[in-house]
C-alpha cells in the first residue's frame, strides 16, 4: 500500500498469508513477508 496521501487509511491488525480480514477492512500484502495488513481505509 502506498502511503502516498495522509491519512489514507490505518493498520488495524497484521494477519498470517492463510487467514481472512474482517469486513470491512481491505487485506494487503506486508512488504516484508511476514503476512498480510488490515486496514481500516479512510
Amino acid at each position: 500500500m502506498s502511503c502516498a496521501e495522509a491519512h489514507a487509511g490505518v493498520v488495524q491488525q497484521i494477519i498470517p498469508f492463510d487467514a481472512v480480514c474482517s469486513y470491512p477492512l481491505v487485506a494487503y500484502r506486508d512488504r516484508q513477508g511476514m503476512g498480510q495488513t488490515c486496514v481500516a481505509l479512510s
